[in-house]
């Protein structure tokens, strides 16, 4: 399953996870200075991918981060979780289409301070309400 400019990351036999550009372009930046860390992204990625979110070890390093609204036509809520590593941080949701999920990476950024920017938490859930 794939989406128009998202890259696929993983294909697991729980749901495939897909990244932006945008998510892409920050790891690989970050992979020059935080090589270890970038990679301990991808790792917990690829164990979404294959096993789902109850089978990772760790609660900190994927995160539900709330419920926000998406802000479309249709309304509602959607979850925003956060895969973490040291300071680095992947922002993304599950979309379904076509009765399948997917896990889609969103945004990236650096953490500056311990609370998870709102803004942008908010901003996340209105681009997977447009993927929904």
């Amino acid at each position: 399953m794939t989406l128009d400019g998202f890259e696929s990351f993983g294909s697991g036999s729980f749901c495939p996870v897909l990244v932006a550009p945008s998510v892409t372009e920050f790891l690989v930046k970050e992979n020059k200075s935080d090589r270890r860390h970038v990679a301990k992204i991808g790792q917990i990625l690829e164990k979404l991918s294959v096993y789902g979110p109850l089978h990772l070890n760790n609660t900190e390093q994927f995160k539900h981060e709330g419920k926000f609204p998406t802000g479309n036509v249709r309304g509602g809520d959607v979850s925003v979780y956060v895969v973490k590593a040291f300071q680095l941080r992947v922002y993304g949701g599950l979309v379904r289409r076509n009765g399948k999920s997917m896990f889609v990476c969103i945004e990236a950024a650096k953490k500056k301070k311990n609370r998870a920017d709102q803004q942008q938490l908010k901003r996340v859930a209105r681009i997977i309400g447009e993927l929904q």
